[in-house]
């Protein structure tokens, strides 16, 4: 008999963007490298937040947008940058494929395009980054059979089912914070597959399949 994995958890907690992704990183840290490295795609409030955990933690944190002006408002506000924030002005498939070439990611968050293959490519160039312990964090999405509507959630519709379809990564619901978001964490268990989504274990029993349909077709 299969066994039915316990798929995600979900949370009730009313958080903005910033208050959320610090706190999973605080909570996670004892599992991230000894320097840290964040990535944010699509700089914003959550910006701020990042650099007061750079200060704190010392982590690296490079954030990337492709709209020069909000990146210039964020240099003149953010009140003393951290030295370990940098910003990076441009595509990010094209930026997120240089980071990547020669380095790990800790915590990777995903809150650009409004567009669900956008965000899932952006997520397929650092999957071979990430590490037991990763974080990934997804703004503007949700668990499929999540009840409210609070918006479209429309970046997350190919990547979560992707995620809950994985044997390797633990799946959180936050319909309540920023405007819901989705929390997976990487495991080096493989044992997080949805049943709905992608069987857990799977047999090829192609040899009595066949065996059955040539018997009764001789018949």
């Amino acid at each position: 008999e299969m066994q039915i994995m316990k798929i995600f958890k979900k949370s009730k907690d009313i958080q903005s963007h910033g208050e959320l992704v610090s706190k999973i990183f605080e909570q996670n840290i004892k599992n991230f490298s000894k320097i840290p490295k964040i990535i944010e795609v699509g700089s914003g409030i959550t910006t701020d937040f990042l650099n007061k955990l750079s200060l704190k933690y010392k982590c690296e944190v490079i954030s990337i947008d492709n709209n020069s002006s909000k990146v210039k408002f964020l240099n003149e506000n953010i009140k003393e940058i951290s030295p370990k924030l940098s910003f990076i002005v441009g595509d990010s498939l094209e930026i997120l494929k240089n980071i990547v070439r020669n380095s790990k990611i800790d915590l990777l968050f995903l809150d650009s395009a409004p567009s669900a293959i956008h965000t899932f490519k952006e997520f397929l160039i650092c999957e071979n980054a990430f590490e037991s312990g990763s974080c990934l964090i997804i703004d503007n999405a949700k668990i499929p059979e999540e009840k409210s509507n609070r918006n479209p959630a429309r970046k997350g519709k190919i990547i979560v089912p992707y995620l809950l379809a994985s044997k390797s990564w633990e799946v959180f619901s936050h319909p309540y914070s920023g405007d819901m978001m989705i929390v997976a964490i990487k495991r080096s268990e493989k044992q997080y597959a949805d049943i709905k989504y992608e069987l857990d274990d799977y047999t090829d029993n192609w040899k009595n399949q066949l065996e059955s349909y040539f018997h009764y077709r001789s018949k």
